[in-house]
């Protein structure tokens, strides 16, 4: 019968092929196609007039170049969901890299805020000291007895005074100490956003946006 015919079901599956393709279905798309070129084939070897022929033969070329551009839509189309995807996550990367920063920054007020208050404190007890000191000047007080040494010997009791710078040299060094992880933290940074800004620039231009692929429509009326 004539609608079982190879031809008529070509017919078919392009039809077919044409409505995946609306939904986005380029695998069944792509089958369909090849399917029609199989009955296309099958459809030349029932005719032997060569202008049937000929136009079997274009049909065939048609179904078969449908299938390549149909795999590479397909392909484009991951493609740009994939690069979709990577900008999405690279936005979600350089907010989190904010906050981080926003906290990092927050650290290091805490930390020079710290240093001030001993700063402060340690220049409360040396003028405490001092004023201590002076009162003391005009009365005669017997010295403490030094604590006794487990190995046998005696341990001089350190002067308050003495305490507070010790602890006004740790502190400085401290702040030093602290001062320069701060620099190595902000050079550090400063890297790390160049190396960012460089990768989005090459992100932004490795990989134009692709045109999208006109399908050829094949005129059946020449049959």
């Amino acid at each position: 019968m004539e609608n079982e015919s190879p031809l008529y079901l070509a017919h078919q599956k392009g039809r077919s092929a044409d409505r995946h393709m609306k939904s986005r279905q380029y695998d069944l798309a792509v089958s369909c196609h090849e399917k029609a070129s199989e009955l296309i084939q099958q459809a030349m070897t029932l005719t032997r007039y060569a202008k049937a022929l000929e136009s079997l033969e274009l049909q065939y070329r048609y179904h078969c170049k449908q299938t390549d551009i149909i795999k590479a839509k397909k392909l484009q189309d991951e493609i740009q969901l994939k690069v979709a995807e990577l900008k999405k996550k690279k936005k979600m990367e350089r907010k989190a890299v904010t906050v981080t920063e926003q906290k990092d920054h927050e650290l290091q007020a805490a930390i020079l805020r710290t240093m001030e208050e001993a700063d402060s404190l340690l220049t409360f007890l040396r003028h405490r000291s001092e004023r201590r000191a002076a009162d003391n000047d005009e009365v005669d007080f017997p010295p403490p007895l030094p604590p006794s040494d487990p190995a046998g010997g005696v341990k001089l009791p350190k002067d308050e005074k003495v305490v507070i710078e010790e602890l006004r040299t740790v502190n400085n060094q401290l702040r030093d100490f602290v001062q320069q992880l701060l620099a190595q933290l902000d050079s550090s940074r400063r890297e790390v956003e160049c190396l960012r800004a460089r990768l989005r620039m090459y992100e932004d231009n490795g990989l134009p946006d692709l045109a999208p692929l006109e399908l050829p429509n094949f005129d059946y009326s020449s049959l």
